[in-house]
């Protein structure tokens, strides 16, 4: 019944910045949830956050990579080709547990700006509960259960507006529950 905030980084572009994240989150004992695509995927980075006792999770984006490779703009004809997509997804995720050494056993959909041509996002494959038991998955980020057990989901966002919705800070003075995702390149100073 206390509010509470989720704090959730995907890691789209340098992987480096989540460490300046980390700095500072473990000098304010933040614990926090890092995603971090195949191509952003650095291991000495990894290592260093589970050091610290961060969650890593796995940023994945098969639907729309495999789309990519294949020319396919139609979600429809998408959605015929998602056992081959899925069994991309568990090939990838599992070499990302051997180098790591980590469970992985979070994910989180990345938002490319394909699926908004293809009207179907990169969860939609994972909607299976049989690869998700294949794989060990304990959660999506996206999924309802999770989504409902907090009231706002905020996000970064270049200037202007840093924010969308609205800023952390209006619904911190209101007492109201929400999910901060980031995204660390929005942060960092060159």
């Amino acid at each position: 019944h206390e509010p509470f905030m989720i704090l959730r980084h995907d890691i789209d572009t340098d992987p480096r910045a989540a460490l300046l994240f980390a700095e500072i989150e473990s000098r304010y004992r933040a614990g926090a949830s890092f995603f971090f695509r195949l191509s952003t995927w650095n291991d000495k980075v990894i290592k260093a956050l589970d050091r610290r006792g961060f969650e890593i999770g796995y940023h994945y984006e098969e639907s729309t990579t495999y789309a990519k490779r294949h020319h396919i703009k139609d979600g429809n004809q998408l959605r015929s080709h998602f056992p081959e997509i899925r069994k991309d997804f568990a090939r990838n995720l599992f070499e990302l547990r051997r180098r790591s050494g980590l469970r992985l056993e979070a994910i989180a959909s990345h938002g490319d700006i394909a699926t908004v041509v293809l009207d179907l996002g990169n969860e939609e494959a994972m909607l299976d509960s049989a690869i998700r038991e294949a794989c060990g998955i304990k959660y999506e980020a996206y999924d309802p259960p999770i989504w409902d057990g907090y009231k706002n989901h905020l996000s970064d966002n270049r200037y202007p507006p840093y924010f969308k919705p609205e800023s952390p800070l209006e619904l911190i003075s209101r007492g109201e529950s929400f999910l901060f995702l980031t995204h660390p390149r929005w942060w960092r100073c060159e």
